[in-house]
């Protein structure tokens, strides 16, 4: 219903998909999806449409010029939910990649820990296998756990 409104509303005030479109800052030959729903929009393109148009996001919903004030602060309502919503949405994943970039990071350094502790008790074994062989003590049957 949306994407006829703007159609509807962009070819009555003769405005093209183009101007829309660089609006928007998207290819104009994006833009048509939009106006056939296969495009989601996001609150800031209905924002910027509803600019270029000159209505409101109220008209480009489908409501008429004139809605009941009560309704108006209800939508407005909404929309600065939505708004908030999508910020905490934001903030959250930026948190979530932060995280993840902190456990692979302390993933990486218990490997290296793990990888050089390693290595020092194979240097440690070797030693002690040369000592053995320097005593006359074959150890070559023996391995390491």
């Amino acid at each position: 219903m949306i994407s006829e409104n703007i159609k509807a509303i962009r070819e009555k005030k003769g405005i093209k998909q183009s101007d829309i479109a660089r609006a928007l800052g998207i290819e104009p030959t994006n833009y048509p999806r939009i106006e056939k729903r296969e495009k989601r929009l996001t609150i800031e393109m209905l924002e910027k449409i509803a600019e270029v148009l000159g209505v409101s996001i109220l008209e480009l919903l489908g409501y008429n010029s004139s809605p009941q004030p009560e309704r108006i602060k209800e939508l407005e309502g909404k929309v600065i939910r939505l708004r908030t919503a999508n910020k905490v949405l934001r903030h959250k994943n930026d948190l979530l990649y932060s995280m993840a970039s902190l456990f692979r990071k302390s993933a990486n350094e218990l490997i290296d820990k793990e990888n050089k502790r390693f290595e020092e008790e194979e240097e440690d074994f070797e030693e002690l296998k040369r000592q053995a062989n320097e005593l006359g003590i074959d150890l070559s049957d023996i391995e390491k756990d």
